[in-house]
């Protein structure tokens, strides 16, 4: 093996970027082959689950919370709107658009815990007790680079 093989081999064996982009789209499709009989994706339900859980404000802060950018966000919001599971406020003075879940939004999630939930007991179930925990507080890490 020439030395430029044998250099890009050790490069992407040891790649974080790549071990982790490998990693979640893994767990990325076991959600959303997890989710599809209620016809969401895990980006959804998780986008569903902080406007929930947080009642943002604004587009923007959900942008900020979930680290996702201005146009992926936008699209999936749209979806989600066009749906009948989200609806946007009207803008206020400061330009914001509260965002808010509707009871059809509600009901989805409720549809959608079973499915979530058994997904994230096969992923739980790869480790040893403490382990997963482990890997949580180490994502973040990773996460504030």
């Amino acid at each position: 093996m020439d030395r430029i093989s044998q250099t890009a081999k050790q490069t992407a064996q040891r790649c974080a970027a790549v071990s982790v982009l490998r990693a979640g789209r893994s767990v990325t499709r076991l959600f959303d082959d997890a989710l599809r009989p209620v016809g969401l994706t895990i980006a959804q339900f998780g986008l569903l689950n902080a406007i929930a859980s947080y009642r943002p404000d604004s587009i923007s802060a959900i942008g900020e919370m979930l680290d996702i950018d201005r146009t992926t966000l936008s699209r999936n919001l749209a979806l989600l709107q066009r749906e009948g599971l989200i609806m946007l406020g009207t803008p206020g003075p400061d330009r914001k658009r509260e965002v808010l879940l509707t009871v059809k939004g509600a009901e989805k999630i409720e549809e959608a815990l079973p499915l979530w939930e058994a997904a994230q007991r096969r992923i739980e179930a790869l480790f040893e007790p403490g382990e997963y925990d482990m890997l949580k507080k180490a994502l973040s890490r990773i996460r504030h680079v």
